[in-house]
């Protein structure tokens, strides 16, 4: 499998700075991956059409992935920044069971 896409792994502050607006994200890792688009479509919300667009990042499997795959919150804690776009994730699996990779579903942010 050929990893040679980029990506950082970032946690999101559940703090506030004084004015109340949220903390910047903090970087949990940066690593190798393999990128594929899974999905696209397009919903309407409020009244106007946006695109959804649903990707599936492989990484190899260590101890910050393995992290992840542990914390049956890290769906809401974490999310990927890849091109210089923010991912949510909504998923997090070993790769065929195998720890050897590590795959993220994840959701293009709006």
């Amino acid at each position: 499998m050929h990893l040679n896409d980029r990506i950082k792994i970032v946690a999101m502050s559940q703090e506030t700075d004084e004015a109340g607006f949220p903390l910047e994200a903090q970087e949990f890792a940066t690593c190798f991956c393999r990128y594929m688009k899974k999905s696209g479509s397009e919903i309407l919300k409020s009244d106007a059409v946006v695109s959804q667009e649903k990707v599936l990042f492989t990484v190899r499997y260590s101890p910050k992935t393995k992290e992840l795959l542990l914390d049956p919150l890290a769906t809401k804690k974490y999310a990927v920044i890849f091109n210089g776009s923010e991912y949510d994730i909504k998923n997090i699996s070993d790769f065929n069971g195998m720890k050897k990779y590590v795959d993220l579903v994840c959701e293009l942010r709006v």
